[in-house]
Order: C-alpha cells, then structure tokens, then sequence
C-alpha cells in the first residue's frame, strides 16, 4: 500500500488532482454545509425561507452542471484545467463582489453567488480524472485516495479559521454577529485559492514538461474549431 501511494504521489497528474479538487471544493463545500445559512440569515438578512430556497438552488444546479463539465473533459482532455481555472476564477470574482458590496448586497448577486458555487463540487470531480488517466490501473486506487484529500483538507481549514475569526470579531458571541464580521470571516478564502491557484499551475507545467504535451493558447484552440465547423458548414 505504501509503495503504491508513493508511486501514485510521484505521479505530477495526482498531484494536478489533489491541487484541483483543493482549490476548486472548499468554497461551496464551505457554503453549504455549514457557513452558508448563517451567512444568508443573519449577516445578509435572508428570511429563512429565502436561505432556504438558495441553498436548494445551489444543489439543483450542480446537478445540472456536472454532466455539462464531464462532456468537457471528454471533448478537451488537454484542456481539463481550463473549466477548473473558469471556476475558481468566477468564485473569486462573484465573492469580491459580494463581500466588498458596501451593507447587504442584493439578492440578484447572491443569487449569482450560489449559482458560480454550484459548479464548485461538479469542477473538483475533474480532479479525479487526472487521477485516473495519469495512473496505471493498480494504483488508480491509491491516486484516487490522494487527490480527495485535498479539497477536504482545505474545507475543513476553511470552516474552522471562519469559526475562529467570527469568534474574535464578535465579543456577543454567535447572536452578537454582524455583516462585517462575516465578510471578514469569509475573506480567509483568498489564502486558500492563493495556495491552491500556485499549487495547480506548478504542478500542471510539470504534468505538460513530464509529457511532452505543448498547446496552443485556449482562445486559438477555440477558434480553430470554429473554423472547422464554418467550412465544414460551407
């Protein structure tokens, strides 16, 4: 078993999936399991119904999500990481948002919110794709086992700081919370996507130098295969 881990760690895919599934889980993981309703209810003033309801949200459209990023995968193999980078980007930058808004941010932008991290738990499973393509089949396991470590170790460093920094924002105690204590619990996520995002970029040059694989940059890629279908249209 330690042979196999050893070998499967050595792997720069694995370590490619345990950096994707770090960086791209937490934040929703975070969300809605625990930090998520407080925030809504208490710090933006949701009614409970309304929390309720975009936790729901948040939910049903990973679901819908998650299909849509495995046809990605498949279509684009050397370009995994590009859905995985779109995702943590538009996390970060609907979070800016949110927490910079001055006072309670409208509910169109936390309708947003959800909605950008309902693709966080569907984009860290591409993690396991690195895990299974980048590794022989009897250490799939072992890869496997290593790359789902890291968003759990990350959304279990996440809840906890959040937990510490709203204790000693707030003298009250959990009634004693207010918006700006919450925003600025939530600001320890810029850590965590710091670590993650250098991580991820490492390790997928490795990967890509390890290989041998070199792309063109994803906006010719794009339009390359606009092209085709347009004569192939014609």
């Amino acid at each position: 078993v330690l042979r196999q881990l050893r070998l499967a760690w050595r792997e720069p895919g694995t370590r490619l999936g345990l950096w994707t599934h770090f960086t791209t889980q937490f934040s929703g993981t975070i969300f809605a399991l625990l930090w998520g309703y407080p925030f809504l209810v208490v710090g933006e003033h949701c009614s409970s119904a309304q929390a309720a309801l975009l936790l729901t949200l948040l939910v049903l459209v990973s679901m819908v999500i998650g299909p849509v990023l495995g046809h990605l995968a498949v279509r684009w193999p050397y370009r995994r990481s590009v859905p995985v980078l779109a995702i943590v980007g538009a996390t970060i930058t609907i979070w800016t948002i949110a927490l910079a808004w001055p006072g309670r941010a409208p509910l169109a932008v936390l309708i947003v919110l959800v909605l950008v991290l309902a693709s966080n738990g569907p984009g860290s499973l591409m993690a396991f794709d690195y895990a299974r393509t980048e590794n022989g089949a009897e250490r799939i396991g072992s890869a496997t086992g290593i790359v789902n470590v890291g968003g759990y170790v990350a959304s279990l460093l996440t809840i906890a700081l959040i937990g510490i920094v709203l204790s000693l924002a707030s003298a009250g105690g959990p009634a004693g919370y207010t918006l700006h204590d919450f925003k600025l619990a939530f600001s320890v996520q810029y850590v965590f996507w710091a670590v993650g995002l250098t991580g991820l970029l490492l390790t997928r040059r490795r990967l890509r130098a390890v290989r041998g694989i070199q792309l063109d940059p994803f906006p010719y890629a794009v339009m390359r295969v606009w092209r085709r279908r347009g004569a192939s249209l014609g």
